[in-house]
């Protein structure tokens, strides 16, 4: 009985136990599911997981490979920039560390219900539309007509504990391919098969966020790329197939001054600085106008009341460039120095240290290179010839410049070399060398460096700078050691090459000119006492005017190879009579030609060297004679405003036109100096330089660019000028200078046979005098955009005169003038045939051969033409 009770009491106990057991699991199991849900969508994205979180004006998650934003609500609607720059690459051919293939995208962030969108704010090539007018159902018609396109969306995944920012997934945005923050640019894998395209496949599977950086006013995110790709030449010829590369990418989001401070200024077409444009709907006048603003940085003076007393004054934000700490040693006080030169021209109007070049910081935790906010001066170790500015942003709102960086390559050596031997080893000893003296190359890249700065700061080419000089002035070391070799060091020129030999103590390199200081007063000196931008534009516009007239101020645009019309605006042309400066750079050549052997026997033991020069040599002979021909049906153009002493447009003279044609003909004839045998021989086999070159001039098939017997433009020229070179006196000139040698009786020449065979198949093709036609005209251009109005069946008396308003090339000089010339054509080859007739039996054999082959060819013509 005992026992028994004994066990019913401990089994009771038990089962007591159990049941408060139980119980307990109950309650905790009540407990932790109430914890659980309680936790919130932000908790959940992140409890008990590994994040690495950056704290900034956003809030960067990186977690288990996803990256999270967390964008502050009060930031809907701002605007920012979101740039892309390698970081690393495995391959420099096909994009570089540091450069920002594309402009940043502009953009800002809005909220529709759930979905974070992302829109594009302004574009390359868009202009943004405005109205000056108040009446509000033009500002309306305006909105709804340009509201931002949208170009990404993401779910909102959570919001903050007090609902003050918003948490989205960007982790496919950032690692993943998108054609505006591609890591592909312009390399040496693209250049050196002549342009090659490249055709990328993203690899999601071998791309992953590396890291993540936040400050006050930019985040960034470090993405490694995967890709293959193929390179594609011509969109048709696969010149390699699924090669790998890997790339990290920084991608910077930087946020934007919510109102731009620095007061917009209006562009003038008479000077050389980009611009930003937007098209205003005015009422004010009978159309919409572009408005253009100067692209510039915000330079102010720290202490105005001191600079208004012309005291040198220190900027408030100076424009500082972080030199890459990778540069040879050799190059880095040059390059420091090419920057800082334009501080000389900052401190003529009253500011001091307005440029500044600094090492990378070790002590700013800030500080990255790759960040956008950073302008920096970086080493490419390639073998490219060039150096290039990064594609900086400018503020569409007022022009202001935010970012830009400059990029030297390494085979800029290589081009400094080449130039100083070709232009200038006739009166310089130390461009004899394989390799230039620290001083030679540090002077050279130190000039490159000055003309790429000037883009930096806004400056756009100036062709007419080199025009500004006399020639002979070139050939003196007092006047070019006080104005340099150039107006502009703005204009593409290489080095002096109208020096000679005897000349001594000549600047050879050009330095900041008398345009250059004129220029950055334009863009950058305050005005004070205005309010608005029309205001300040009466200012500088009379700063402007002051000017216009003098050569030295004058700003000529780049032109269109096909489309070039002005030949005082030429790349690499010198001086301010093309006849002149190219007579002194042949003959200089001429030298050369004659002394490279016994420079280079020692050093060029395997002749690569001069194989490099020779044919750096032929393509300078070129140059040259263009820069002649660019004389004949030319005009001199210029952006004029009422009351300027330049006219828009003035045919270039008859007797410089006429001048022209004589110096390339007999230029043209007399090249046989370039195929010298004892400098030729050792070198890679090739044909006739001289008569390549000769039949760039006169063979249609050759010769799109420089036709001796295209009309068109000399037509076009006597259409705006009567008393200006007419075409009849051109091709009785043409038929004169080909067929002097004929009439003197003496024997000819083979280049003098070749232009007199050459002569007879033009003009009997053209007059189709044997019933045949041409199945090739000659051609400028198939783009539309760069369409020289070259129609074969257009003979309109008309001429559309340049574009008033140029702010950066000159488009189009659209050529489309009466041009019936076969009758005069046809008259000369009556004569042609009535003098070789006279002339058959004198000279020598070959001569009288070619005489006979002509007359063959044109009694051919005779017997085939069709009768009536």
């Amino acid at each position: 009985m005992k026992r028994s009770f004994v066990l019913f009491t401990v089994l009771l106990v038990l089962v007591a136990f159990t049941d408060i057991h139980a119980a307990g699991r109950k309650d905790k199991k009540k407990k932790d599911t109430e914890k659980v849900e309680k936790l919130s969508k932000y908790d959940k994205l992140f409890k008990g997981k590994k994040v690495d979180t950056k704290k900034g004006f956003m809030t960067l998650h990186l977690v288990n490979g996803k990256i999270y934003f967390e964008l502050p609500v009060s930031l809907l609607g701002r605007e920012f920039l979101l740039g892309s720059k390698i970081v690393e690459t495995s391959d420099v051919g096909s994009g570089t560390v540091g450069l920002m293939g594309t402009r940043p995208k502009h953009f800002a962030f809005s909220l529709q219900d759930s979905t974070l969108m992302m829109c594009e704010i302004s574009r390359n090539g868009q202009l943004p539309l405005y109205s000056d007018s108040s009446e509000e159902g033009v500002q309306e018609a305006i909105r709804m007509n340009s509201i931002h396109p949208l170009i990404n969306s993401f779910p909102v995944l959570a919001y903050n504990a007090d609902s003050t920012a918003i948490v989205f997934d960007m982790t496919d945005f950032l690692v993943g391919h998108d054609e505006d923050m591609t890591p592909f640019s312009s390399g040496k894998r693209t250049q050196e098969y002549g342009r090659a395209g490249i055709a990328p496949e993203f690899k999601k599977d071998l791309s992953y966020v590396v890291s993540t950086k936040a400050f006050e006013d930019n985040v960034s995110v470090v993405s490694c790329l995967g890709y293959w790709f193929d390179l594609v030449m011509g969109g048709q010829y696969v010149i390699s197939k699924s090669e790998p590369l890997t790339a990290k990418v920084n991608r910077t989001f930087m946020l934007l001054p919510e109102h731009p401070t620095m007061r917009p200024r209006l562009a003038d077409p008479r000077v050389g600085i980009s611009t930003s444009a937007c098209e205003n709907m005015t009422t004010k006048v009978d159309r919409s106008v572009e408005r253009h603003y100067m692209e510039r940085w915000d330079i102010q003076p720290a202490d105005v009341e001191a600079y208004r007393q012309g005291k040198l004054t220190e900027p408030v934000k100076p424009i500082v460039f972080y030199l890459d700490p990778n540069f040879p040693k050799a190059w880095r006080a040059h390059v420091a120095q090419g920057v800082l030169d334009w501080n000389k021209a900052f401190e003529a109007i009253g500011f001091k240290n307005a440029i500044q070049v600094k090492d990378y910081p070790t002590n700013e935790p800030e500080f990255d290179p790759d960040n956008m906010k950073y302008n920096t001066i970086r080493y490419v170790p390639t073998g490219v010839v060039t150096m290039m500015k990064d594609a900086a942003w400018v503020d569409p709102r007022n022009g202001e410049i935010r970012n830009a960086s400059l990029f030297l390559f390494h085979d800029l050596l290589k081009w400094n070399n080449i130039q100083r031997f070709v232009q200038t080893s006739q009166v310089d000893e130390g461009a004899r060398h394989l390799k230039l003296s620290d001083e030679l190359q540090g002077e050279s890249i130190r000039a490159a460096v000055r003309h790429e700065i000037g883009h930096t700061l806004g400056l756009i080419n100036n062709m007419a700078g080199s025009a500004a000089i006399p020639t002979d002035s070139l050939r003196s070391a007092s006047y070019t050691q006080k104005y340099g070799i150039t107006a502009s060091v703005m204009d593409n020129i290489g080095f002096n090459y109208v020096a000679q030999p005897e000349d001594k103590g000549v600047a050879l390199v050009p330095q900041l000119g008398t345009y250059d200081y004129y220029v950055i007063k334009v863009a950058y000196q305050p005005v004070f006492g205005v309010n608005t931008p029309e205001e300040e534009n009466k200012v500088v516009a009379g700063w402007i005017a002051e000017k216009a007239g003098d050569p030295m101020y004058r700003f000529a645009p780049e032109q269109y190879l096909l489309t070039t019309f002005d030949p005082s605006g030429l790349s690499y042309d010198l001086g301010d009579d093309a006849i002149k400066a190219s007579a002194y750079g042949l003959k200089n050549l001429k030298y050369i030609m004659e002394h490279m052997n016994e420079w280079m026997d020692e050093e060029d033991r395997d002749y690569n060297y001069r194989n490099d020069m020779y044919r750096f040599i032929v393509a300078q002979v070129k140059g040259y004679l263009f820069n002649v021909y660019r004389n004949i049906g030319s005009f001199y153009l210029n952006e004029a405003f009422v009351g300027d002493p330049n006219p828009t447009l003035t045919v270039v003279p008859k007797e410089v036109q006429r001048a022209s044609l004589k110096f390339v003909i007999e230029q043209l004839k007399d090249l046989r100096w370039l195929d010298q045998e004892e400098v030729i021989k050792n070198l890679s086999f090739n044909g006739s330089q001289a008569m390549k070159i000769l039949k760039s001039y006169v063979v249609k098939e050759k010769n799109v660019i420089t036709d001796l017997y295209q009309t068109k433009r000399i037509s076009l020229t006597y259409h705006r000028d009567p008393n200006s070179y007419s075409p009849k006196e051109y091709i009785e000139d043409l038929y004169e200078l080909v067929f002097e040698p004929t009439k003197r009786g003496r024997a000819l020449t083979d280049e003098e046979r070749v232009m007199q065979a050459e002569f007879i198949s033009n003009v009997r093709n053209d007059v189709d005098i044997n019933g045949r036609v041409r199945w090739f005209g000659q051609y400028y251009a198939t783009e539309a955009d760069v369409n020289a109005g070259l129609d074969e069946e257009l003979e309109e008396e008309s001429a559309q005169e340049p574009e008033h308003q140029v702010f950066g090339h000159r488009w189009v000089v659209e050529n489309i003038a009466a041009d019936n010339q076969k009758h005069l054509w046809y008259s000369v080859y009556d004569k042609i045939k009535e003098l070789l007739k006279k002339q058959r039996y004198t000279g020598d054999a070959q001569t009288r051969a070619h005489y006979d082959y002509l007359l063959f060819l044109m009694t051919r013509s005779w017997k085939d033409m069709p009768k009536i």
